[in-house]
């Protein structure tokens, strides 16, 4: 029963999951269900973890008997360039665009460290 199992549904998913257009695939509706209030990360991760983390495994058992490594999405590849880089919906490249394209020059001089303190502009007389 369990090799009808794995040969039915986990091998064609495994092959699936390991590719780089279903991951973005999968990351696009993590970004989709954000929009609409739902935590996506958690909704996709309940089916697409145990597919990045066999992929994990077949790694880790190729790198012990030194053979070469058959995987590069895994599920580390995810939390470090996906996820690890400033949360799901990659809140870090949005805050260095906005030090990057602001307009004010006040603002932009004071997050650059090269403007006067916060103190000086808030002080009455």
């Amino acid at each position: 029963m369990h090799d009808f199992i794995y040969k039915a549904i986990q091998a064609p998913l495994v092959g699936l999951g390991g590719g780089i257009v279903p991951t973005l695939i999968a990351i696009f509706f993590i970004q989709v269900l954000w929009f609409f209030g739902l935590h996506g990360q958690i909704i996709i991760n309940s089916v697409m973890d145990p597919i990045w983390n066999t992929l994990a495994i077949e790694n880790f058992n190729a790198y012990t008997n030194n053979q070469e490594v058959p995987h590069i999405i895994t599920k580390s590849f995810i939390d470090i360039y996906t996820v690890g880089m400033g949360g799901t919906g990659m809140t870090l490249a949005v805050v260095v665009a906005i030090l990057v394209f602001m307009k004010s020059r006040q603002t932009n001089k004071r997050c650059n460290g090269k403007g006067d303190s916060y103190d000086k502009h808030t002080r009455s007389n």
